[in-house]
């Protein structure tokens, strides 16, 4: 059963309103319609990367809430554990 209440909303009904997630896909099409998606929940996209190293860097210069991550693009990058761990 999904309990709607836990989710936090904001007054236009935005569940990430504030929030800074990034967005790690080398799909630029497929980037974009997961920003344009992240956007109207409310979050601010921090940045969008096609390399883990470069989300990596971003996330070193810039505290983020979240990422939204291609699994085929990261799985395969030795410094997956960074990226998951960090921020």
């Amino acid at each position: 059963m999904n309990d709607q209440s836990s989710i936090h909303l904001d007054d236009k009904g935005q569940p990430l309103s504030g929030m800074k997630i990034l967005v790690v896909e080398d799909e630029a099409l497929i980037a974009m319609e997961v920003e344009e998606m992240i956007a109207a929940l409310g979050a601010e996209i921090v940045g969008s990367f096609s390399r883990v190293t470069d989300a990596l860097e971003a996330v070193e210069r810039e505290s983020v809430a979240g990422a939204v991550l291609d699994v085929q693009l990261v799985v395969h990058h030795s410094d997956f554990d960074s990226l998951a761990v960090a921020g």
